[in-house]
């Protein structure tokens, strides 16, 4: 069961269970793997990755009789303002993001601007994960600083609870 600090949320929980490793060190390499893997540059690399790699079909759209979209640089102009909304939060919430953002952003656009709007989605998503993986780390830390003070205490084993299954009347069909 979950504790107050726990809130229910398996990232910030801890370990609940026996290491063979030492439990400071495996919270450690987490911790390190965290930091490392939602710093901005690291993040944006591995999207420009998936901006590269995708291969988006090109649809026929030979048969329509829907006028094209005007476009700014391969965006529907309707997405512009999706895009300025994307970009300012960038800059309010974290700019250190911004430039790593922009060499992806204009990477894709002129390599395969069919990947346009998965960078953006990506970008967004990184909205929420940078902030969230620092409040994993902080929890973590904490953990960590219990373990060095010596207040941190080993999970007790739970019972295991009865199957309902077996400890439930079985209801027989007329």
């Amino acid at each position: 069961m979950a504790g107050e600090d726990d809130a229910g949320d398996q990232c910030t929980a801890g370990i609940n269970f026996e290491t063979a490793r030492k439990r400071r060190d495996i919270l450690l390499d987490y911790r390190t793997i965290l930091a490392q893997i939602y710093r901005p540059a690291a993040y944006y690399e591995r999207v420009r990755t998936v901006a590269r790699l995708l291969d988006r079909p090109t649809l026929d759209r030979s048969a329509s009789t829907d006028a094209a979209l005007p476009s700014f640089f391969a965006i529907p102009r309707r997405d512009l303002a999706l895009l300025w909304r994307l970009v300012w939060r960038i800059v309010l919430r974290q700019p250190a993001a911004l430039w790593p953002f922009c060499r992806v952003f204009f990477q894709c656009v002129r390599q395969n601007p069919g990947a346009i709007d998965y960078v953006g989605i990506l970008a967004a998503f990184f909205l929420h994960l940078r902030p969230f993986s620092r409040f994993v780390i902080a929890a973590v830390d904490r953990q960590i600083a219990e373990i060095d003070s010596g207040r941190w205490q080993p999970p007790l084993a739970a019972a295991a609870e009865p199957d309902d299954a077996i400890t439930s009347p079985r209801i027989r069909a007329a």
